[in-house]
């Protein structure tokens, strides 16, 4: 059987409305993502700080978007996840933890100071990465003054990392910041090295610590081409100046090494011992430096420990970078070799 439809009633059309005015944008607090722990506690006891338990590292591996890491006898005990304290010049002490492990490959890498490095011999030794909340501040290159615009990097690595347990007390930080001036011969890139005025002289301008100190020393090289890197300390102590000067030539095979405690009447005291100041170099790395020593130690690390400040230097030489840790006194005085050495890209 069919129903009848029953026919409806029009709707009522309600009578139109003015539209209500566009709410008021309110701005809100930013989202912030919460991110987990990477980082675990303190140890609930600790110990006081070693030097010998000092791990060494770059603040990048081989390709940009992979992290620090570190060498060293200590790591091969470091389980992903143990805590660490992390130390750069640039960002002081940070809490970190351990990452993943690796291999790390290279020659000599555990002998530091082996006069030579057969690359036949490779050693491998195992590496750590590092885990930070935030992204480490690290050093750039030292520079070059007024050689940099021949150069076609940025002078000497700095960026250097070094951690430990956090089960030590950590030392305290002393940052450091850097003044570079050069004398140096560089290459015209236009031109053959051959070829007249290939090889123009640069010079940055005169500080009142040569007139009372480098002359003396700058004096006694033939030929010099010169680096003095003028050492600024945060605690506010004398400055302290490196310089490295070497005889012009490819058959010279060792530099001069010079550190300097300026003193408030702008004279100066030179803290290295006579056996300290012959360090080898390379003229194969010198011809791309503007004819600047390039394998002697620079500070990459400053810290007191036992109310006495500490450097740690690092050196290119033999195909490998080379840590050492000085005690900056009357004299400096050499305290240690870091046992692991890295790989040297530039030989």
């Amino acid at each position: 059987m069919m129903l009848a439809c029953t026919p409806r009633a029009a709707p009522k059309v309600p009578a139109p409305r003015e539209s209500p005015p566009p709410p008021t944008a309110v701005a809100s607090e930013p989202e912030v993502a919460v991110v987990p722990a990477r980082v675990p506690a303190d140890p609930a006891e600790l110990v006081e700080f070693d030097l010998s338990k000092l791990a060494f590292g770059r603040c990048r591996q081989d390709q940009p978007d992979e992290g620090p890491f570190v060498v060293g006898p200590e790591v091969e005990g470091w389980r992903e996840g143990e805590p660490l304290w992390v130390m750069t010049n640039a960002g002081g002490a940070v809490r970190a933890a351990a990452g993943k492990s690796f291999e790390y490959c290279g020659a000599g890498l555990s002998a530091p100071e082996a006069v030579t490095s057969d690359e036949s011999e490779e050693t491998c030794v195992k590496a750590v990465a590092i885990v930070t909340e935030a992204p480490l501040r690290c050093d750039e290159a030292l520079g070059a003054g007024a050689a940099a615009k021949y150069m076609v990097d940025g002078g000497p690595p700095l960026d250097f990392v070094f951690a430990f347990h956090r089960r030590h007390r950590p030392p305290t930080p002393v940052a450091m910041q850097f003044e570079v001036r050069v004398d140096a011969v560089c290459q015209d890139p236009d031109k053959d090295f051959d070829e007249p005025g290939a090889m123009i002289p640069v010079t940055d301008a005169a500080a009142p610590i040569d007139r009372s100190l480098f002359d003396k020393q700058i004096a006694a090289l033939r030929k010099r081409r010169w680096r003095a890197v003028r050492v600024t300390l945060a605690d506010g102590s004398e400055p302290l100046h490196v310089l490295h000067a070497v005889e012009h030539g490819r058959s010279v095979k060792s530099a001069q090494l010079s550190v300097v405690r300026e003193l408030a009447d702008g004279s100066g005291q030179a803290l290295v011992a006579r056996a300290d100041r012959a360090w080898p170099d390379s003229f194969l790395l010198r011809d791309h430096q503007c004819g600047l020593p390039f394998s002697l130690p620079l500070p990459a690390l400053a810290f007191m420990h036992a109310d006495r400040l500490h450097w740690v230097t690092v050196e290119d030489v033999n195909a490998k970078i080379v840590g050492r840790v000085w005690e900056v006194g009357a004299t400096l005085r050499r305290v240690a070799v870091l046992p692991i050495a890295l790989t040297s890209p530039k030989w």
